[in-house]
Formats: C-alpha cells, sequence, structure tokens
C-alpha cells in the first residue's frame, strides 16, 4: 500500500475515476480534533460528480482502523464503526457525509466534502445572534434524536452504552490528569475516598437513566454547515446513553461559553421541541440530570485536555480547560448540595 499522502490520494483518484478524470489538482491538510485519524481535502480539476464540489476528503485511519478515539463498552468491532454508522444514520435521514471509496483494510477512506464552516465558525464570524445558531443546532439535535430512537437495530451501537464503570473511568481522568498531572494536587486519605464516593454517586445515577442512542460528542466544531441545513460528523463513537448527554455536549460546549440566559432559553427550546417530536417529552427530573451529566461531562473534558496535551503532544485544547471547570461549578450551583 502506498504510504505518503498523496500517493495514497492518487491511488483512490484512480479507483474511483479509472479514466483519469477529474484528477488532482493537490492536497490540502484539514485540522483535525484529538484522533489518530489524519484528513486532507483532495482538490480536483472538475466536480466528481454531477451537483458535487470539485473536491473530496481523504480520511487516513492510522495505524489501526479499528481503534476508537474514546473508551467504549463492547466487543472489539469487526469494521470501523464509522462505516456502519454512516449507513444507518443515512438510511434514518439524518444528514452525514457519504462514503464514496470504502478502503479501510488499506488503511483509508474518501468521504464527501462538507466544507469548512462548522457553528462554531459562523458563531465565531458572527453570522447571526449566537442564541439564534444554537437554537437551530437544537432543533436539529431533536431531530436526530427522533430519527433514531425509534429505529428496531442500531447494530454495533445499540450494544455499547454508557454503563456506571465507562462513566467512573471517564471521570478518573479528571483525577488523573485534572487534579494529579495538571495541578499537581496530592490528596490525602480521607479526600481520596470522598472524591471517590463522589464520582460513583454521579456515575451510577446516571447509568440508571434511561439510555439512547447519543452521538457523544454533538457540539459545534462536529456541526457542519451546508445549504440544505447542519450536517453530522465524527459520529463514530456513538452509543446508549441518557437523554441529557448530547444535550450538554452542545449547551456546555467548552468551545462556546453561553451565559446564563442563554442556557435558560436554550434548554427551554430543548423541551419544547422535544414535546412535539416523536422523540416524546423530556424525561423526569429533567434539569437536575442535565447538571449531573455536565458534573460527568466536563469534568471528564477537563482531564481529557490534559490527557492530549501530556500523551499525545498536542497542547491546544487546554485553553478550553478552564471553561470546562467553570461549567462544573455552575452545575454545583444549580444542583445545590450533593445528596
Amino acid at each position: 500500500m502506498p504510504t505518503s499522502p498523496d500517493s495514497v490520494a492518487r491511488k483512490a483518484l484512480g479507483l474511483l475515476f479509472p479514466k483519469g478524470r477529474p484528477s488532482l489538482l493537490y492536497l490540502e491538510p484539514l485540522a483535525g480534533q484529538a484522533s489518530a485519524r489524519k484528513y486532507f481535502r483532495l482538490v480536483l480539476d472538475s466536480p466528481w460528480a454531477p451537483g458535487q464540489p470539485p473536491s473530496l476528503v481523504l480520511a487516513l485511519l492510522g495505524d489501526d482502523p479499528l481503534a476508537c478515539a474514546e473508551v467504549l463498552s463492547g466487543a472489539r468491532p469487526t469494521e470501523p464503526p464509522f462505516i456502519e454508522l454512516q449507513a444507518l444514520l443515512h438510511g434514518a435521514g439524518v444528514p452525514v457525509p457519504t462514503i464514496v471509496l470504502d478502503q479501510w483494510r488499506d488503511g483509508y477512506m474518501v468521504l464527501s466534502d462538507l466544507g469548512d464552516t462548522t457553528l462554531k465558525r459562523q458563531i465565531d464570524a458572527g453570522v447571526a445572534p449566537r442564541q439564534q445558531l444554537l437554537d437551530r443546532a437544537v432543533e436539529f439535535l431533536v431531530q436526530f434524536q427522533y430519527r433514531t430512537w425509534g429505529l428496531p437495530d442500531l447494530g454495533l451501537a445499540g450494544h455499547r452504552r454508557f454503563s456506571a464503570d465507562l462513566f467512573l473511568w471517564e471521570l478518573e481522568h479528571f483525577r488523573e490528569w485534572g487534579l494529579q498531572e495538571l495541578a499537581g494536587a496530592r490528596l490525602s486519605r480521607g479526600e481520596d475516598a470522598l472524591l471517590t464516593q463522589f464520582f460513583h454517586e454521579i456515575a451510577q445515577h446516571l447509568a440508571a437513566l434511561p439510555a439512547h442512542l447519543v452521538h457523544r460528542d454533538f457540539q459545534s466544531t462536529n456541526l457542519m454547515v451546508q445549504p440544505d441545513g447542519l450536517h453530522l460528523i465524527d459520529f463514530q463513537d456513538a452509543l446508549l446513553g441518557p437523554e441529557t448527554y448530547d444535550l450538554v455536549a452542545l449547551l456546555r460546549d467548552s468551545y462556546i461559553e453561553l451565559t446564563p440566559p442563554e442556557l435558560t432559553a436554550l434548554m427551554a427550546s430543548y423541551v419544547a421541541r422535544r414535546a412535539q417530536s416523536e422523540a416524546g417529552p423530556v424525561g423526569q427530573d429533567f434539569q437536575r440530570n442535565f447538571h449531573v451529566q455536565t458534573l460527568q461531562r466536563k469534568l471528564k473534558d477537563a482531564g481529557r485536555f490534559v490527557f492530549i496535551h501530556r500523551r499525545r503532544g498536542n497542547p491546544g485544547f487546554l485553553k478550553f480547560f478552564p471553561a470546562s471547570v467553570g461549567y462544573v461549578l455552575q452545575a454545583f450551583d444549580a444542583l445545590g448540595q450533593w445528596g
């Protein structure tokens, strides 16, 4: 197999277009997130299909194409979960990228190009009021939920779920990387036991809630803006979890800090949209569960940002550590004393 991105791109285009057209003009590296996958835009000399742009996206899957960026429960998959989940979501009517060429056994895939305009980029550019843009994302989340929650077979994702142990593992990420590695904290035996008890209470509370399909990272950099609306990417780690999980990822996004009035308004919008959707109304104690989920998710995120810096040599996420911890403090305020 060719090893350089350029040689992989040319091999892929040869498979797709044996007559040599369209041909490759150049490769453009795309900014990645926190995984081992690497992405390149293949800029072509003409559209690759009618109505499509003159570009595609090459995804290099790393040394282990079956590896997951996040810890998951369940057996190791036999093909990249992205492939099965793309088919499942597309079939359910959720807008996602098209797999144009599947060569995962050779370590790569070619995807349709959704461009560079993420929801975050739109918000940063101020193309519309921030709350208005995020409300579109809230609407999109509810659409994702009602299109997927009623599916009779979720495939691999239906056999993976946020168990208490998985929630606990994520929380321990904060103890190890946020407290010990970054802050240099050394807890006393009593403090350590108290933190362990607190983590167990959060994990058990969340694991006992009804579970539905969750994207796991439904936030502003994974929502691509297209002329026909938002499209969803980075869904390969989807699994079963509480209804609040994706909403926390969206409204407690470390990359976009909402004001309390914005949060209140967007949560009210979500509740109203759920009441009118086929997904059904929100569950009992929804507000409390949202804040408990915030504790779990944002403590995990804070620890993860340090892990990515220390273990993967990428300090770019450390600047979001304060926002994550700030969300934790706000969740404590909202919940009052944990009991």
